[in-house]
């Protein structure tokens, strides 16, 4: 991926051949080529263009108070996993009833960090947490910020985090040939 080179990051292939895989399998139907590349441009900057697909601050402690872990199976935690970084329980719990039919993700969330599953989950965090977000849609992308980290990158702080993922956007379309850029309206 050049938009990752373009951004300083050497991404994991492994990554970006189950991400362009997803992301292919979609229709335009389903997720329209200009969202598409608003959800590479988030996926990118949650994982680092696509290097990382567990939450650093957790991979090695596993955040044990945080995420709710109380909330979830016993010995279990719900840190940041995937390419946008699916934390929470309930989340685990939803993407997996929905994807595999079962309670795979809540009762091993570690499988979220499986390129596969990554993608799967994120995908379906984009697709039913994100694009259905009041204002989502291809001409704003602060407001897909918004929806997944609207507490902390649009309340007036981190305002430099929203606009590197605004970067990252406008990285891969112009590596995909996106003709209508869509603005950064939305979230600062």
């Amino acid at each position: 991926m050049n938009a990752c080179s373009k951004m300083g990051d050497e991404p994991n292939p492994e990554y970006v051949d189950a991400v362009a895989e997803g992301i292919n399998e979609k229709s335009e139907e389903e997720l329209p080529f200009d969202m598409k590349v608003q959800a590479l441009g988030q996926f990118g900057h949650e994982s680092g263009c696509f290097k990382f697909i567990e939450e650093i601050d957790c991979k090695d402690n596993k955040c044990p108070d945080k995420y709710g872990a109380d909330q979830g199976a016993p010995g279990k935690q719900y840190y940041g996993r995937g390419f946008i970084q699916l934390s929470w329980p309930d989340n685990y719990k939803a993407a997996s009833q929905a994807i595999n039919n079962d309670l795979s993700f809540f009762e091993q969330p570690e499988l979220v960090a499986e390129p596969k599953n990554a993608i799967l989950t994120s995908l379906w965090f984009w697709m039913e947490r994100v694009m259905t977000a009041e204002n989502v849609g291809p001409e704003h992308f602060g407001y897909s910020t918004k929806a997944i980290n609207g507490e902390l990158e649009c309340t007036g702080q981190n305002v430099d985090k929203s606009k590197k993922r605004y970067e990252y956007y406008k990285a891969f379309a112009e590596e995909l040939g996106l003709e209508k850029i869509a603005d950064e309206v939305g979230c600062y």
